[in-house]
């Protein structure tokens, strides 16, 4: 049992997304604002989002239900994006056995020792954010706090494609990146 509960917190909760530039996209296309919030993470850590800040912000809600369902979604948002984003991992926990309660921390500390995982016992975030049980939750927001869209479910191509459109109009390119023009103009600067 504890084995299927470390795996749900090691898929769960990737690194917070940030990513700079871009503009993104009106205020009549987004879900609202973003409620600002503190959790602590598996160390007793408290940890602020608030807004606005100067990056933008990708969250993933996870229950124990959609453990193996965040996998996915770190592995495309991490591949695609590196470092460029930053993802906060919350673990709603509000159905987690109360018997299973106290191994949560010493689980994560020990499986997920090199990021913070932000605990949500009751649930109340996660419903700020309208949270929808049994699936992993992706949120994306921009720097000024708008919720942009929020995909619920496994990363399917289709769910993955809305959250890179987005994140793609927020996300400046890599600086080792060339774009056409850039390559074109230092091409003809050598000629």
């Amino acid at each position: 049992m504890s084995t299927s509960l470390a795996r749900f917190f090691l898929g769960c909760f990737v690194p917070l997304l940030l990513a700079a530039g871009g503009e993104p996209p009106p205020p009549e296309q987004t879900l609202g604002q973003a409620p600002a919030f503190s959790l602590k993470d598996q160390w007793r850590t408290a940890h602020q989002i608030d807004f606005p800040n100067d990056k933008a912000l990708i969250i993933g809600f996870a229950d124990r239900h959609s453990a193996y369902d965040v996998e996915g979604w770190h592995t495309a948002l991490s591949g695609r994006y590196g470092e460029r984003v930053y993802m906060r991992g919350v673990a709603a926990l509000d159905d987690c056995p109360f018997l299973w309660r106290p191994w949560v921390r010493p689980i994560l500390r020990r499986e997920v020792a090199e990021q913070s995982v932000l605990l949500d016992w009751r649930n109340e975030v996660a419903a700020r954010y309208d949270f929808e049980p049994r699936k992993v939750n992706v949120h994306v927001i921009s720097c000024d706090g708008r919720r942009l869209v929020q995909v619920n479910g496994r990363a399917t191509e289709e769910r993955l494609a809305v959250v890179f459109d987005v994140l793609d109009k927020l996300v400046a390119p890599e600086a080792d990146e060339k774009t056409d023009e850039t390559e074109a103009a230092e091409a003809g600067a050598m000629d």
